[in-house]
């Protein structure tokens, strides 16, 4: 007969598989209390924060402790406290950096615990102790400084004592991850072509092209922006820690329209629209997969959406505009899990853009119109015309999550191609903003501010966003445009500036008095570094060896050590007999149907090569139709063995089209047509 397990040890168990899981829970918080930055980009109140650690002490642990008080038969009690003993080996695996090891970690923990745990009296005494152990990770994260501000009723702020008067309709509109290089052409002007909406309001704007960005981190960068001050250690991007900022300076005589899915330094009720559905990023769907990516190992884990890109959203990252990294299809069960968790958290950069938009009215005087729109920062999806070229269950490789890019150039110049690419419908989105301003007919009368909180770097070995000798002009000069109420004629000004400079020049434009807190001064004052050019020639000389001079759509697409190949017909061609390659093409397939208006285009080529030899560096040419549209390389250093191609919508009128793959040889130039596996 089983033996029955009396009341107290089914409590003593229920206490002990409690503390585990609570164990298990403490590196999501360990991980979230080193980043507040996560929770104020989910906009979560202090009942939210509360409401997270109580789910993750309490709801978690809930189902498994009243199992254990229910289970009456003791030789399998002890069974309960293996699932989250699992959950701390994959933690601890993961952390020793075992990758798939940490499999077998866990399973040697859960094993020998397990044993030791039913056995010896004094492993479950000790287990007992681990009830008082299990409570320092929720005590420390809510005790934490930062974290505590979250939740905690803040003073209210000084009153800033100034009257306004309603003055120009001012808009303001801060980019992202957007160097001033990516927006000149090779003589270091605005370019034209590329950028026709911006390069139009420069006409009657003045044009700051030699302006610093204090800091790489957009919380940091964006209270400069705003404050007119740098973030002092320990202060936070959010109203409390901020009193003094361009929302609360005007907001006595102006009506404030703010959208930062970022920081929280406007304060919600001065903010027309904190009454809007902003599709604010789910924190309990975005905290999962945090949790999934500490003790879920490779190669399992290249299925969990991208956490380094943006501060939340993940899900949606990874359901409906991913990222790049190769597999079409997959588990559906994690698909599904992850599709869900995106339509709860939806992250919708230009939803969100199109809900501020629509907020712009006819005020003529008192209106101030903030944004900061996430673009052109990663991912990159968009293709100028604003069509989404990245397909569904699609991840970037783990190079795009590392902090830096590796030797390879291949790696960074396709990178650089997506940047540039999506830059351009960042143009499109000013113009629509523009246009919006014209047609509620404030756009002469109002003052419009268009900046960058950083920029990024692409070149090879060096930190995509941390600051070096070598990529510094990539990182921090962004460009800043300003056109003043009735301004017709534009100006350059190439004196160095910082982007602490923003808010008193538009607070003295305006006529209000400028805090003795602020660090910048107005753009329009004397400068005293006027006699240092901005360093972006080295960047414009690396993109130049890149993309030649951008003068042409094409030239984006024809770069490369193998760029000449495109607008071959491979009838034309001579083709090799030997080596043997094989080809799986794993999206968008050899042959496929494209809507001309789909706003998807299956434009982005991504496959496996298969060959007798060793792994060596191979060029590729994608055609399409017969004749080559796009090339690329296939890196030995790449460690999924795929290669990815960008396709130019020019290439894919609507219809059926069919694409065949080319092998280059990079030491004899000869070309062999593969074949699909």
């Amino acid at each position: 007969m089983r033996e029955s397990c009396g009341l107290r040890p089914r409590l003593v168990l229920a206490l002990h598989v409690w503390a585990l899981w609570v164990l298990a829970a403490a590196p999501v918080l360990n991980l979230l209390r080193h980043y507040p930055e996560f929770f104020i980009a989910h906009d979560a109140a202090a009942g939210q924060i509360l409401g997270f650690v109580a789910l993750l002490v309490a709801g978690l642990p809930l189902p498994w402790v009243l199992l254990a008080c229910l289970l009456r038969a003791k030789a399998i009690a002890w069974i309960l406290v293996l699932p989250p003993l699992a959950v701390v080996g994959l933690q601890i695996g993961m952390a020793a950096g075992l990758g798939a090891g940490s499999l077998f970690g866990a399973a040697a923990l859960v094993l020998s615990a397990g044993w030791a745990y039913r056995r010896q009296e004094s492993v479950r005494r000790y287990f007992s102790w681990l009830a008082l152990v299990a409570l320092v990770a929720p005590a420390g994260f809510l005790a934490d400084p930062a974290i505590r501000r979250l939740w905690l009723p803040q003073p209210d702020p000084p009153n800033l004592g100034q009257a306004v008067t309603a003055g120009a309709p001012t808009i303001v509109v801060v980019l992202d991850e957007l160097p001033v290089a990516t927006l000149l052409d090779a003589d270091g002007a605005l370019d034209r072509r590329r950028f026709p909406n911006l390069a139009g309001l420069a006409d009657q704007a003045h044009w700051f092209d030699n302006v610093v960005s204090v800091d790489s981190s957009t919380p940091k960068a964006l209270s400069a922006i705003l404050t007119g001050r740098r973030l002092a250690p320990g202060q936070l991007p959010q109203a409390s820690d901020l009193p003094i900022s361009l929302f609360r300076l005007l907001a006595p005589g102006y009506r404030v329209t703010a959208l930062e899915p970022v920081t929280r330094i406007c304060p919600p009720e001065i903010n027309h629209l904190a009454e809007h559905d902003l599709g604010q990023p789910d924190l309990l769907a975005d905290a999962a997969i945090v949790a999934l990516h500490l003790i879920v190992p490779p190669p399992l884990s290249r299925r969990i959406p991208d956490i380094a890109a943006l501060w939340g959203g993940f899900g949606e990252v990874a359901s409906s505009a991913p990222t790049d990294g190769g597999e079409q299809g997959g588990f559906a069960g994690w698909e599904k899990i992850f599709h869900q968790a995106g339509r709860a958290a939806r992250s919708n950069r230009l939803g969100q853009f199109e809900t501020f938009l629509a907020a712009i009215d006819g005020r003529r005087r008192g209106a101030l119109y903030f944004v900061h729109l996430l673009l052109p920062h990663r991912p990159w999806v968009y293709l100028p015309s604003g069509k989404i070229y990245i397909p569904r269950r699609y991840r970037e490789p783990r190079v795009f999550q590392a902090k830096a890019w590796p030797d390879s150039a291949a790696y960074a110049a396709q990178a650089y191609q997506r940047h540039l690419l999506q830059a351009e419908y960042v143009d499109r989105l000013i113009g629509e903003l523009l246009a919006r301003l014209r047609l509620v007919g404030v756009f002469d009368d109002a003052l419009i501010a268009i900046t960058a909180d950083h920029g990024i770097s692409f070149v090879p070995g060096e930190m995509k966003r941390g600051v070096t000798a070598a990529n510094r002009a990539d990182v921090l000069q962004v460009p800043l445009l300003l056109k003043l109420p009735r301004q017709t004629q534009g100006a350059h000004h190439p004196e160095r500036h910082s982007t602490l400079d923003l808010l008193p020049t538009l607070l003295e434009v305006l006529g209000l008095e400028v805090p003795n807190e602020v660090e910048g001064r107005s753009l329009f004052s004397p400068a005293a570094d006027a006699v240092h050019p901005a360093p972006v020639q080295d960047a414009l000389a690396y993109r130049a060896a890149i993309f030649g001079d951008l003068g042409q759509p094409s030239d984006l697409f024809d770069y490369g050590p193998y760029g000449n190949w495109i607008g071959r017909r491979l009838r034309d061609l001579d083709f090799a007999a030997e080596p043997d390659y094989r080809i799986d093409l794993l999206m968008p397939g050899w042959k496929f149907h494209y809507d001309g208006a789909d706003r998807r285009i299956p434009a982005w080529v991504v496959g496996a090569l298969e060959s007798a030899g060793p792994p060596r560096r191979l060029g590729l040419a994608v055609a399409v139709d017969g004749t080559i549209a796009a090339t690329t390389e296939l890196d030995p250093a790449d460690s999924t063995g795929r290669f990815r191609a960008l396709l130019p919508e020019s290439s894919l009128a609507a219809g059926i089209h069919e694409l065949q793959i080319i092998v280059i040889d990079p030491q004899t130039g000869r070309a062999v047509l593969a074949a699909p596996r």
